[in-house]
């Protein structure tokens, strides 16, 4: 089959081929990736009736991810989080790792709230040791399930616009509810051989996703570059603006369980928690 590419259009035995499927092919194209940057922007302001004693959060990660040696997805980010309240600015910033099925974090720094945060601040403390983030069985069953249904409706092209100084497509898309309720069924029959949900049933619980359209970016080569979704409630005026960006692996975090880690007995409270090294 030849394969022309034409001004970042795919030219298929002589059609263009049709933004949804451009769009479907960017997602495979981001699940089928080894390793890979990734970093994000969300934006999260209360609505004018909301009761919410903060004015505006926002936080931004950036790291990196890699299939581990088990298959699983591991991941190293730092993130930084800014916060309005009506009478002070807070912050709190720190790194999130996913290391062998391992959750690791550490924070460096971190609003006023806790009394005895000092004692934790800068130390690698674990959290869940049981996460399983796509495994190569997983994987697969996503790969197959998106490539059987159709997700993505209403897809329009934008314009040309440049990522991180890389030329890409601008599409909208909307999520088709019944296709992604048919992606989920399916991807739970493969992944457990449960056949009592239905996409009926699914679509049901997602049906408000149909009229929630996203903006995505992606290459000349149906790479995935950035998504947006921006949600505005309607029935208080809340409004989420979240941005992610993938780019090719560069390697400014490492990625492996820090040798350091605080073993807490007790959740961080506003009493004193017994913290005590995980080997002396």
């Amino acid at each position: 089959m030849l394969v022309l590419v034409v001004g970042g259009w795919y030219i298929v035995s002589g059609r263009v081929k049709p933004p949804e499927e451009r769009v479907k092919d960017s997602f495979i194209n981001l699940i089928k990736e080894e390793n890979g940057h990734i970093k994000s922007e969300i934006s999260l302001q209360p609505g004018k009736d909301n009761q919410a004693n903060f004015q505006e959060i926002k936080i931004t990660t950036d790291g990196d991810f890699q299939k581990g040696k088990e298959g699983m997805l591991e991941l190293a980010t730092i993130f930084n989080v800014l916060g309005q309240t009506p009478g002070a600015s807070l912050s709190g910033k720190g790194e999130a790792m996913i290391v062998g099925g391992r959750v690791f974090y550490r924070i460096d720094e971190i609003p006023p709230i806790f009394s005895d945060a000092d004692k934790i601040i800068g130390r690698w403390i674990e959290g869940s040791s049981n996460v399983n983030v796509l495994s190569d069985v997983f994987r697969g069953n996503i790969l197959e399930a998106l490539k059987n249904q159709k997700i993505f409706t209403e897809a329009k092209k934008i314009g040309s616009e440049k990522v991180d100084g890389i030329g890409t497509t601008h599409i909208q898309v909307k999520l088709s509810s019944a296709g992604y309720a048919s992606f989920l069924a399916e991807l739970v029959k493969q992944s457990s051989g449960d056949t009592s949900i239905t996409k009926e049933q699914i679509e049901k619980n997602i049906s408000q996703l149909e009229s929630l359209p996203f903006d995505v970016w992606v290459d000349y080569s149906n790479n995935l570059k950035k998504i947006n979704i921006i949600r505005i409630d309607a029935t208080n005026g809340s409004t989420t603006n979240i941005s992610i960006y993938f780019s090719k692996f560069e390697g400014k975090l490492k990625i492996e369980a820090p040798k350091d880690v605080l073993q807490l007995a007790v959740p961080l409270a506003s009493s004193s928690p017994v913290v005590s090294p995980a080997s002396e």
